[in-house]
């Protein structure tokens, strides 16, 4: 209700290669992500977050768009304090 969630798995650069756990330890001093809320290659909103996690609010949508969709096209990075952002991640994920 509200908007749409978007929730991700972090995955980590150090100490991840155990398979007994199920959470990987984070391996940095802050956990933080860039999200980018995309139409085709255009970035329509990008937002930083502590966790991994976001509402995007239906305003925000409308504001973006016009119209709520059907599905919606994100870009997220893990950021590293030591060596930068990590590799993005894009995905179109459909909104049921």
């Amino acid at each position: 209700a509200g908007g749409v969630r978007f929730s991700f798995i972090r995955r980590t650069r150090n100490d991840g290669d155990s398979f007994e756990l199920y959470e990987v330890p984070l391996g940095e001093e802050v956990e933080a992500y860039s999200l980018d809320i995309l139409a085709g290659a255009v970035v329509k909103r990008s937002v930083t977050l502590p966790s991994p996690e976001y509402l995007y609010p239906n305003a925000s949508e409308i504001a973006d768009f016009g119209a709520e969709q059907s599905s919606i096209t994100i870009r997220v990075r893990q950021n590293s304090l030591a060596v930068g952002p990590g590799a993005p991640m894009t995905a179109t994920v459909p909104i049921l």
